[in-house]
């Protein structure tokens, strides 16, 4: 069978001949975002006016929770949020930031005061999507470990 590789802004697809049914391509995601590859951007966090609306995936948005709001990434994704000085944080992606948006990633207060974003209000940081084997462990690590209850 013959494969196609494709390189794309979330890593590397691959197309198989199998999949070309009536000009429509179903593209297989080999993975959608390197785990090894890390990205850098801006964060912000959301305001608490947002409180109780519903976020793009559907969810009722929770400042208590670890979620967060991406331009592409697929919602249920975990990402390993990094500031420059070493401070992380991993959240769950549950809404879109608009397309135009500066913003790599708008984190929950409850995430963005593990980056002490709070003050900042804006901060450099990398992104890096982990699996949720590694966020439950970081959770667990860093004593969040009841808040899991909330993900399941």
């Amino acid at each position: 069978m013959q494969h196609w590789f494709k390189s794309g802004l979330y890593g590397v697809y691959a197309i198989s001949r199998r999949f070309l049914l009536s000009g429509l391509v179903i593209m297989v995601a080999l993975s959608l975002m390197d785990a090894q590859t890390v990205h850098a951007g801006w964060a912000s966090y959301y305001h608490d006016s947002l409180e109780g609306n519903k976020t793009a995936s559907g969810e009722i948005f929770d400042q208590s929770k670890f979620t967060a709001a991406h331009k592409t990434l697929r919602f249920g994704t975990w990402v390993l949020v990094r500031d420059l000085t070493g401070d992380e944080v991993v959240v769950y992606i549950n809404d879109r930031l608009p397309a135009h948006s500066t913003r790599m990633i708008d984190l929950t207060t409850q995430a963005a005061k593990r980056l002490d974003l709070i003050e900042k209000g804006i901060e450099r940081v990398n992104l890096q999507v982990i699996s949720t084997q590694e966020a439950w462990l970081w959770f667990m690590r860093n004593g969040f470990g009841q808040l899991l209850i909330a993900y399941m």
